[in-house]
């Protein structure tokens, strides 16, 4: 069944080729964390550029740490990512990234307009 689902993930992407190419690239630690990044080569590349960006203009800065906050994060697999992505890119520029997160617990509330 996870097969099933891993292949339909992939059916419905936008680039399915570009798409496995990042994962192969991944999966086998091809290139360095940076050209993986620019590759979208990472999971969840958002994280990963926004984090490397700010890290690499910290340094440029002279700062030796900088934080990485996310609010509403709900299961916490973002969180998750975050730290992964934090700990690359502490390996690749130097820079120390803590990483923080945000819930409520309660959820989104209701609509109040359109």
């Amino acid at each position: 069944m996870a097969l099933k689902v891993r292949i339909n993930k992939v059916l419905r992407h936008p680039s399915p080729g570009r798409y496995l190419m990042g994962k192969v690239i991944n999966r086998l630690g091809l290139f360095s964390y940076t050209t993986r990044v620019r590759m979208n080569a990472e999971g969840r590349p958002e994280y990963a550029y926004c984090i490397l960006s700010a890290a690499n203009l910290a340094k440029a800065l002279g700062l030796r740490k900088i934080s990485a906050i996310e609010f509403g994060v709900a299961g916490g697999n973002g969180l998750i990512m975050a730290e992964y992505h934090a700990k690359k890119v502490e390996e690749e520029t130097g820079v120390e990234v803590e990483v923080y997160g945000f819930d409520t617990g309660e959820g989104l509330p209701n609509p109040v307009d359109y």
